[in-house]
């Protein structure tokens, strides 16, 4: 048994606009970096202008795909959508690592060939302005992904936020080369921001297979499962609890064991308090509950 799902209408259109906004950002981001990086012939500015253009494509991919996680549940998918949000945070890792490796091979390049950078202050006034608006897509990302558990613009969140160090990384090296006329400085920094985004890159990577391969709630989540369970008056034992993540939602099974002799109405309405407690207690998630009769004298 379980209850009925939520109404996430309000929930979907949160994580839609959030990810539009994204979308967004990236393609003006695009815009100046180009301009800039083609005036300053900086290789870390023109690297994030193609970071940025990676974050068009993977912010778009995350808004199909979150429009689609938010469908609700029909006769061919009765678990709902939510796996959408999985696969298009493999597709962010994806496009993270590949932004990353390229950034770094450019880098190396680079540093075998120095070219001179021009027009620093513009390099820098472009870099400044890239910074503050990542930082302010990461926190409205990041906040709306944890009020609707969305991994989706959680992944988002992370490209974004590699996007602020990059950006700040680069706005320090035009300053610093704009001061010491050292070029060389240019594709050496390129090289560490690159290596730390394909770190990024493995870490959503990981997380959307966990996702995809349907892996358990963290062991002391299960435990406060099956603690708040234990806790009713007419559960006698709890036991085989599972649990997988799709999308934004967890669905939890288990088996209440309840006095024999209870009628099916009590032990009913019994199990629907078990779960309705544990669905308050645990945002986003989707109880379902087998009662098993037992003899409490033996």
């Amino acid at each position: 048994m379980t209850t009925k799902p939520s109404d996430s209408r309000s929930a979907g259109q949160r994580r839609t606009r959030a990810a539009a906004i994204s979308v967004l950002v990236a393609v003006s981001l695009v815009l100046i970096k180009v301009v800039a990086g083609s005036m300053t012939n900086s290789l870390s500015l023109l690297a994030s202008a193609v970071d940025s253009l990676t974050d068009i494509f993977a912010s778009a991919v995350n808004f199909v795909a979150i429009r689609a996680a938010s469908r609700p549940a029909d006769r061919e998918h009765v678990y709902g959508h939510g796996k959408a949000e999985g696969l298009a945070g493999l597709f962010q890792a994806v496009v993270i690592g590949l932004s990353g490796g390229y950034l770094g091979y450019k880098s190396i390049l680079r540093v075998m060939k120095p070219e001179p950078i021009e027009a620093e202050v513009v390099g820098i006034a472009v870099m400044a302005v890239s910074m503050l608006a990542s930082y302010l897509l990461v926190r409205h990302l990041r906040k709306v992904a944890k009020e609707t558990g969305s991994l989706a613009l959680e992944a988002d969140s992370l490209h974004y936020s590699t996007d602020v160090l990059a950006n700040g990384g680069v706005l320090l090296l035009l300053a610093v080369v704009a001061v010491t006329g050292m070029p060389i400085l240019d594709p050496i920094a390129s090289l560490g921001i690159s290596a730390y985004i394909v770190w990024a890159a493995i870490g959503v990577l990981r997380s959307s297979i966990d996702h995809l391969m349907d892996r358990a709630m963290p062991d002391h989540l299960i435990e406060n499962v099956a603690r708040m369970a234990a806790e009713h008056a007419h559960v006698l034992g709890v036991h085989d609890i599972k649990s997988r993540m799709a999308g934004s939602e967890t669905f939890i099974e288990m088996h209440l064991e309840m006095d024999g002799g209870m009628s099916l109405r009590d032990s009913h309405d019994a199990a629907v308090e078990v779960l309705r407690r544990v669905e308050e207690e645990l945002p986003n998630s989707r109880v379902f509950v087998h009662v098993d009769p037992v003899d409490p004298d033996r």
